[in-house]
Parts: structure tokens; C-alpha cells; sequence
């Protein structure tokens, strides 16, 4: 019994060492910081080993250490803090000295009548927080998380084959995304969403997200819509995962090796199962892949190096061979039948690599470095030949005459010709940057932030595409003496230019005490590009106040001035000369557009069946001039080349966020706008990417009594947009598109997740962290909806808009197996 008693003491001794590493020296130590989402330092944090009395403090910088014996059984770490989210940190072992930086998220909990609430970054900043590890990102053709940042408040998304995303009026071009602090950028030649293959964003790498559709401060870059900042995991202990799919597959590992971390992230991913419910009937042969690393490496507790590595391809094949649309109305019904012949050959290829370091010389300082590389190689090739036949659907009951359609008794023919299209496009866009950053901590709770970015752009551009059309036996447009191309275009170019930006940022917060809690952010961007000799200086203002007598209130109000500094396909001009024959020029005069901001908007928390949910609004005004007039044509951008236009943007957006089941997060958005511009002296007329109105859901739920069946849902319901004709000019409105509205639901079954108890084998969790069954159906309701425009004559020489349906109901399956 005795030496029962005396093995019992030993084992106790080595799960609670408290006592006997007071008098003992240690081996190993644990260290790190704690910081808030805006990598500020969390003070005062307790760090603990779970299930034992270790533990320790972070002093005011933030900085914790804790040293004892090595472990070599798994542990959990805990951090904590008043107001703020606790976070877990599950390592296997620990048998080394280890450094481990989390970053916690704010919390607000009822306590009766009192609200203890972390301000941190959300006064400061005003910005839309998500965590995406605890969402399921799987229920989305495209990019996973431009599709949830697509359910948001003043965000509409109108082409599940596109990550690209409208933001309250503007365009693709106006949103700023940032990995980890570095702007990331696309192709420019891609036409149309087949084309443009996986989102710059990896869903597997990301640990949070920030989003602003407007007010953003002055330290995000010279664009007039929107930023998202996206932030990517480091790793405390080996972690890895597989999924396999029938639409995309990808896996990641990520590790930590004493002060280096690192996680990279692969996926493969082939449109075959969407593009083949398309109504072009065609051997689609797309394949698109992605390769993302970034590493981090600290060296000491202030200083700190990091590495962000990304390459993005597209291999783009489409043989198309006959398709058949039905459009119109009941009583006016038509269909178009093309057979074609030829083929289209793209190849996107992206290279990204940005090292950063970050030095804290002390609690109140922080400075950091980036150089970063961008390469972007883009190829289109077509040749493509189509013989059309458009018809009248004739009613039941009518008798055909002679002159219809010879395919088909029920159709009359309208129209019949030939359309070839014939491209061989190149560019080259390249760039190398240097960006500085300073943040100085200033007593009384306020920050300075000041930035210096230098940019140097090369852009190499080849177009050569031109299209003939012959309806009924001549070709259009028709001429006496020349045969005449539909369209042609012809150009080379080349840009070589300097940007430089730089900005200063003051961040103030009062108590005061007949008001609240008052947080000021003031701040003034300047930059200037080489190409036009343009100035433009951006001053931004946000104000929130959390008043004393409603604590669960926050009101806030942004202003600011906003230029969409121009990029090489704004300075592009289509020129006719006299025979008709189109060419390039590059307008040296164009300068930025411009957008004065007004917005102002509240938020509310409360509770409702005990669960915590926030009540959001806002109401903006946006004044726009010197705009650069555009024609959308599926999600390529064909700009005037001046600043032309004038217009305004009003509108209101509303989110209700919160558990709608205990413990996931799901909302429900609503955006009301109206946009109008004028083009030169032209009518007044919509904007091209203001719908009238968004209703978004994202929605998560568990099965019934049984939580290992997840459920997610994305619906959306968006106001059609205007169509503007081709030959219209830019100032007329053909007519106005019909809605978007799309249903995804996805339901994830985990057949194992470690530590449920269950038996000791591979497949119930001893080697696998979880197990997850997938399958998603796209499209649940099979609505059609419509991405562009093909716009064919009939004999008459009448025009009609036959739409390019986007994708029919799918059905993806998935397994996921996590480590």
C-alpha cells in the first residue's frame, strides 16, 4: 500500500510540477505574445496549461513566458482575457523551448443589466469581422470566401463561376484584398468567368477576415468601393488536411519548428461538372491550380520575419460545338440555335512573392518592411465560327409556312448567318514594391500610423482580335466598296511607370463622462503616379461613440474622399480610323475617379433566446465625378478612356448577425441603393453595377438532436442590372436584366472528431483530428439566371439580346480528412 500511496504521489507530482519547478530548474520555456486583431498588445492576459495550476500573466507589452519541464503528452493552452474571446492552443507534446503568438478576437457577454464589451479594433477600425474556421465554406462554385463576403451588407455577387464581387454601386476594380498586408491583384484579359479559374484566397490558410464596404481608413490603398483584409494562420503544432471533391480538391499542412512556423496550401480544381450544364454543348477541358505558402520566422520576441509565396494558373480549353437558347416570353417566345466550329486556348499564370519584417523595439513601437514581386502572364487565343438560325417559337396549334426553320416545324425563322470571332491577345504586368510602416503608441490610449509605399508598374499589352459576321448573305456592317470587318481591334503597348504613396493616421479614444466611450480616427493618404503627373490627396475621417446611458449601442459616422487611382485598362481607347479599322491609344491625361463618402449607421447588441445577436444599419451618400464610364460584358470591364462621367450613389444597408442555432454564426442582409451617372451630356441613367436591391442568408444549422450533421445555406436575391447595347453608346439603357437568384445548401456529416471517445483506431480519431462526408447542391431550386449578353440580327436588321445563362442545378460531393 505504501508504495502505491508513494507511485501515486510521484504521478501527481509530474501533472501538477508547480511546487517542484519552484525549486528545480527548468528545461524548456513557452513564450509569446498575445495580441488583439489589430496585432495590438493584449495585457494583463492569463496564459495556463489546461487541467493543471501552470499558468502566468503577460506583462503591459503584452509578452508572457512560462517555464517548466518538458511534456510529452498532449496539452492545451489557454488564453484569456476580459472582453475578449478565450482561445485554446492543443499541442501534441512539448519538449522544447517554444514561442506561440495568438491573437484573441473581442467578446461581450450579459452580465444582468451590464455590458462588458472589448472596444479594441472594432472602435477603431469599423470594420466587419469574420472567422472563417467557423463557417462552412464549402457551399460555393467559386472562390469560398468571396462567396461568404458576398452574403454581406452592400456586397452583391451576380456569377457563382466568378470570385468577383460588387460593392454598394461600384465595380471589380474598386476592391482592395489584402493577404497578411499585401494587395493582391488578377488578370486583367479574362473575359469571362470560366476563364477566370480558383480565388487568389486559399479558405484552408485563412484564420480571419476583415471587410469595410465603405469608410475604410487611410492606411488600405487608393481604391473607391471596398477593402478585405484577409489573414492567414500560424501554426502552433503540426496540422494538415485532404479534401477530396468531385469539383476542386486541395489539402494544406502547416507545422511549427521551434521560432519558424510555416503553412502551404495546394489545390487542383476542374469546371467540367458546372460549365457542362451550360447551354453551349462543348468539350470544356478547364483547369485551374493554386500553390500558396507563408512562413514566419521569430527571430526574437521583437523581431520577426515573414514570407508569402503564391503561385495561380488557369489552363483554359473549349472546343464548343452546337448550343440552343430559349428566350423571350410566353407569347413571344424565340430560340437560338448556333453549330459551331474552331476552338479557344487561354493560359493564366500569376507569381507573387512578398518578404516582410516586423520589429517592436518596445510596447509603444512598431515598424515593418515589405518587398514584394508580381508577375502576371496572360495568353488568349480563339478562332471560332458560328451559323445561327434565329426563330420565332411558333404557339400550340399553329400551322408552319414555308420559309420556317427546316430543323424544326415549330419554329419560324427570323434571321440566319455566320458570326466568326479571331483573337491573339498578350500581356505581360508586372511590378515591384516597397512598402514602410510605423505605429507609435502615444499616452491616453491614442496611435500614429504613418506608411510609405514605392511602386514600380511594366506593362506589356499585344491585342489583335476581330470578328465578321454575313446575316442573310452580305456581311455587316454592309458597304459598296469594302469588305468590313464586325469589329476589329489592333494594338501594342507598353507602360513603364513610378507610383508613390505614403499616408498618416492618427487613432484617438476618450472616456468621457457625459458621453461614452469616443473613438476618433482622422487620417490623410497622398500619392502620385508618373504616367499622368496626377496629385491626389485623400484626406478620411471615422468617429464612433458607445454612449454611457446604452452601452450595447454604438453609432458611428465615416466621411471621407476616395480616388480609384487609374490602371493600364482605364488608360485604354478604342479608335476608329477612316476605314473603320479599330485601334488602341492610351489617353496620358486621364486622371483618377473620385467619390465623396458620407455614411453614418448604428449597431446594437442584445440577447434573444439567451444567445448574443447584433443589430446593424447604415445609410451612405456618395457624390461621384471625373468617372471613367465602363460597359460590363460578363465580368470584363470595357472602359471610355475618360473622365466623362458624373453621377451619386444612395443607399441603405441592414444586417441582423448572430446564433441563430446555439453556437454558429449565421446573418441576414439587405442592401436598398439607388445610382445614376451622366455621361458627358448624355440622359441620366443607371449605374452598370447598382442593383436596386440585394437579399442575402447565409444560414447554419445542425441536424436535429444529432450535431454531427451540419448544415449551411447561401441564398441570394439581387435586382437585375442594366443592359446597355453595343451600338448604344455608353449613356443608353437597352433595357434592364432579369433578378439573380440562387439557392446553395451544403450538409457536412463528421463521422469521427478526436477525443468523442470512441475506440483506439485510425478512423475514430487516434490519428485523424476529424472526418468529414460532404455534399453540396448548387443550385437547389435549378433557377436560370443570366451573366451577359449575345447580341444577334435577323433580316430586318432588328437586334436582340440573347442572354448566356449562367450554371443549372449541381450536385458536388466531398471527403475531408483532417490531422
Amino acid at each position: 500500500m505504501h508504495i502505491r500511496l508513494l507511485i501515486l504521489a510521484i504521478l501527481i507530482s509530474l501533472v501538477f510540477p508547480k511546487g517542484m519547478m519552484a525549486q528545480t530548474s527548468a528545461q524548456i520555456e513557452l513564450r509569446g505574445y498575445v495580441l488583439d486583431r489589430d496585432r495590438q498588445p493584449v495585457p494583463l492576459a492569463s496564459v495556463r496549461i489546461e487541467g493543471t495550476t501552470l499558468g502566468t500573466s503577460t506583462n503591459l507589452k503584452g509578452y508572457y513566458s512560462l517555464r517548466l519541464r518538458p511534456i510529452t503528452d498532449s496539452l492545451t493552452i489557454v488564453y484569456s482575457s476580459i472582453g475578449y474571446h478565450t482561445t485554446r492552443r492543443k499541442l501534441p507534446r512539448l519538449t522544447s523551448s517554444t514561442q506561440i503568438t495568438v491573437e484573441l478576437g473581442e467578446d461581450s457577454q450579459m452580465l444582468g443589466t451590464v455590458i462588458v464589451q472589448s472596444q479594441g479594433s472594432k472602435t477603431s477600425r469599423g470594420m466587419q469581422r469574420l472567422e472563417p474556421g467557423k463557417l462552412n465554406l464549402g457551399t460555393s462554385p467559386a472562390g469560398a470566401v468571396e462567396a461568404l463576403v458576398g452574403t454581406l451588407s452592400g456586397v452583391a455577387q451576380k456569377n457563382e463561376l466568378s470570385n468577383q464581387y460588387t460593392v454598394r454601386g461600384g465595380n471589380f476594380d474598386e476592391n482592395l484584398i489584402y493577404i497578411n498586408g499585401i494587395e493582391i491583384y488578377r488578370p486583367l484579359l479574362a473575359r469571362s468567368a470560366e476563364q477566370e479559374g480558383l480565388s487568389a484566397i486559399n479558405p484552408d490558410l485563412t484564420s480571419s477576415l476583415l471587410f469595410s464596404a465603405g469608410g475604410f481608413s487611410a492606411d488600405y490603398g487608393d481604391k473607391s468601393s471596398s477593402v478585405l483584409d484577409i489573414r492567414y494562420k500560424q501554426p502552433d503544432s503540426l496540422e494538415a488536411s485532404l479534401q477530396l471533391g468531385l469539383i476542386e480538391n486541395r489539402g494544406y499542412v502547416g507545422s511549427r519548428h521551434g521560432k519558424l512556423s510555416q503553412i502551404t496550401g495546394v489545390r487542383y480544381k476542374r469546371g467540367n461538372a458546372l460549365l457542362s450544364t451550360l447551354d453551349t454543348k462543348a468539350e470544356y477541358d478547364p483547369h485551374y491550380f493554386d500553390a500558396q505558402t507563408y512562413l514566419t520566422y521569430s527571430h526574437s520576441p521583437a523581431l520577426e520575419m515573414s514570407f508569402l509565396g503564391h503561385i495561380n494558373g488557369t489552363n483554359y480549353n473549349f472546343i464548343p460545338r452546337t448550343r440552343q437558347t430559349t428566350f423571350g416570353t410566353l407569347q413571344q417566345a424565340k430560340q437560338l440555335n448556333i453549330s459551331f466550329d474552331g476552338q479557344e486556348v487561354d493560359r493564366f499564370r500569376t507569381y507573387l512573392g512578398a518578404l516582410s519584417l516586423a520589429y517592436r523595439p518596445n510596447s509603444k513601437m512598431r515598424h515593418s518592411l515589405s518587398l514584394v514581386g508580381f508577375l502576371s502572364e496572360e495568353s488568349e487565343t480563339y478562332d471560332i465560327t458560328g451559323e445561327y438560325i434565329l426563330s420565332d417559337v411558333l404557339p400550340d396549334g399553329a400551322v408552319p409556312e414555308a420559309g420556317d426553320n427546316p430543323l424544326d416545324n415549330k419554329l419560324k425563322a427570323l434571321g440566319i448567318g455566320r458570326d466568326r470571332t479571331h483573337g491573339r491577345n498578350r500581356m505581360q504586368y508586372s511590378l515591384m514594391s516597397m512598402s514602410a510602416r510605423s505605429q507609435l503608441a502615444l499616452p491616453s490610449d491614442q496611435r500614429l500610423l504613418m506608411g510609405l509605399d514605392l511602386r514600380a508598374e511594366d506593362v506589356q499589352d499585344k491585342i489583335a482580335e476581330w470578328s465578321m459576321r454575313d446575316s442573310v448573305g452580305y456581311t455587316t456592317p454592309k458597304s459598296a466598296d469594302l469588305l468590313r470587318a464586325h469589329r476589329n481591334l489592333y494594338g501594342q503597348s507598353k507602360v513603364e511607370s513610378l507610383r508613390l504613396s505614403t499616408f498618416a493616421e492618427a487613432r484617438m479614444r476618450w472616456d468621457v463622462k457625459t458621453l461614452g466611450d469616443l473613438s476618433l480616427s482622422a487620417g490623410l493618404r497622398a500619392s502620385w503616379w508618373s504616367w499622368n503627373r496626377e496629385l491626389i490627396l485623400s484626406p478620411r475621417l471615422s468617429l464612433r461613440l458607445r454612449p454611457k446611458q446604452s452601452k450595447e449601442l454604438e453609432l458611428k459616422f465615416a466621411s471621407g474622399i476616395y480616388h480609384q487611382a487609374p490602371f493600364y485598362r482605364e488608360l485604354r481607347q478604342e479608335r476608329l480610323t477612316e476605314q473603320g479599322e479599330g485601334y488602341i491609344t492610351l489617353n496620358k491625361a486621364i486622371k483618377s475617379q473620385s467619390t465623396l463618402l458620407l455614411l453614418a449607421g448604428a449597431e446594437y447588441d442584445f440577447m434573444m433566446m439567451n444567445r448574443k445577436f447584433r443589430l446593424s444599419a447604415e445609410a451612405y451618400y456618395k457624390h461621384l465625378w471625373d468617372q471613367n464610364p465602363y460597359i460590363q460584358d460578363n465580368i470584363k470591364l470595357r472602359y471610355l478612356g475618360e473622365n466623362t462621367g458624373r453621377g451619386y450613389i444612395l443607399g441603405v444597408d441592414a444586417k441582423l448577425f448572430g446564433e441563430f442555432v446555439e453556437g454558429v454564426d449565421s446573418w441576414l442582409s439587405l442592401s436598398l441603393l439607388r445610382g445614376r451617372q451622366r455621361v458627358a451630356s448624355g440622359a441620366q441613367t443607371p449605374l452598370p453595377n447598382a442593383p436596386a436591391y440585394n437579399l442575402a442568408l447565409f444560414f447554419q444549422d445542425y441536424f436535429p438532436g444529432f450535431k454531427p450533421i451540419r448544415l449551411s445555406l447561401r441564398a441570394v436575391y439581387s435586382a437585375g442590372l442594366p443592359v446597355i447595347h453595343p451600338r448604344g453608346g455608353y449613356d443608353t439603357v437597352a433595357f434592364t436584366s432579369t433578378p439573380y437568384r440562387r439557392v446553395d445548401i451544403g450538409l457536412t456529416y463528421r463521422i469521427t472528431q478526436r477525443g468523442n471517445g470512441s475506440n483506439q483506431r485510425w478512423w475514430s480519431g487516434r490519428y485523424a483530428r476529424s472526418i468529414d462526408l460532404g455534399l453540396d447542391v448548387l443550385n437547389l431550386f435549378d433557377m436560370v439566371n443570366t451573366s451577359s449578353y449575345y447580341w444577334v440580327t435577323d433580316a430586318y436588321n432588328h437586334s436582340y439580346a440573347v442572354p448566356n445563362y449562367l450554371t443549372r442545378r449541381t450536385w458536388n460531393f466531398s471527403l475531408r480528412l483532417s490531422l
